[in-house]
């Protein structure tokens, strides 16, 4: 298997699980993730980034008669009007199968008769397109998109933003006095904060927002029909919370605990100057994180009182 710096996630779909025990077998010895659920809606719902290079859909789609079969489907940004594409491999190789998934907003549709053989073949040239699909719009040490991807969904999502005219909130954060990380450690083990920084914010993130790394400690998230400024806020705490009451493994027996400032920028029809850009966006949470990390002590100060607060409470 071609070598990822993520393993590839396998996600079969079928409420057969005798049909799909045996593949997914194979592919588990040969080291890839798999998950298996009933129905498309089942394992959408359990995928938190259905942009994730990736992963890889298989829809084991047999009907009467049929002895083999599957649909590879790879989704990306379905939410935000993306193109979704579909390799679909069938064992009737109908007109009307290339019908339905064109109807249902296909980007490319390949039909043939897929035996077993075919179709490890067929998942080995996908691994090998979203291997290179990951290392071009990924960063590296955080596997979650970098600032070319990241604004080529940003204008997306700004797009649908201003289209259906609801609110977006645009957040520029960084970690607070990062650079004595790398003064106090070596830069690996800077590196594991920066990891740990991105695993606690994807867990307090929603679905639908979009969140990449900008450059350096310097990430950006986007939430699109966000309420108000609260919202963002309101993440900021949690967000700082969890970082500082969770400890930070950086090796050698050394831990750590962290903490992030936001710069805020929300763009409405409703704000006077307002503009559905990236640069826009980019330039006002800079602006605002400037400003913000004015009072990042008084904030982590308060915030470290609201914890302990809590603590002598349970």
């Amino acid at each position: 298997m071609d070598n990822f710096e993520v393993k590839p996630k396998v996600i079969f779909i079928d409420d057969r699980p005798d049909v799909v025990a045996g593949r997914a077998k194979i592919l588990e010895g040969m080291g890839y993730l798999v998950q298996i659920y009933s129905t498309s809606g089942q394992a959408l719902e359990a995928v938190h980034d259905l942009n994730d290079p990736t992963i890889v859909f298989v829809d084991m789609d047999m009907g009467p008669g049929e002895a083999t079969g599957v649909q590879i489907v790879a989704y990306w940004d379905e939410n935000h009007r993306a193109p979704l594409t579909i390799w679909a491999y069938t064992a009737d190789s109908t007109s009307k199968t290339e019908t339905r998934f064109r109807r249902a907003g296909a980007d490319g549709v390949v039909s043939k008769t897929c035996d077993f053989d075919t179709f490890m073949g067929v998942m080995y040239s996908a691994i090998r397109f979203l291997r290179k699909e990951q290392r071009a719009t990924r960063d590296k040490l955080t596997q979650i998109p970098n600032r070319d991807e990241g604004f080529i969904r940003g204008e997306k999502l700004l797009d649908v933003a201003q289209r259906e005219e609801k609110p977006l909130i645009g957040i520029m954060f960084d970690l607070d006095d990062f650079k004595s990380y790398n003064t106090k450690y070596t830069h690996p083990r800077a590196d594991r904060i920066l990891v740990h920084v991105v695993r606690m914010a994807k867990a307090h993130l929603r679905k639908a927002d979009e969140f990449f790394r900008y450059g350096g400690e310097e990430f950006v998230v986007l939430c699109h029909d966000a309420p108000d400024i609260d919202f963002a806020l309101n993440l900021e705490e949690a967000l700082n919370t969890a970082l500082l009451t969770t400890l930070t493994d950086l090796g050698g027996g050394d831990h750590d605990t962290c903490c992030v400032t936001f710069g805020i920028c929300l763009i409405s029809k409703d704000v006077e100057g307002s503009e559905y850009t990236m640069s826009y966006l980019v330039d006002q949470t800079a602006v605002s994180l400037r400003e913000r990390k004015k009072t990042k002590y008084d904030r982590k100060d308060a915030l470290l009182k609201k914890i302990k607060e809590a603590a002598r409470e349970l």
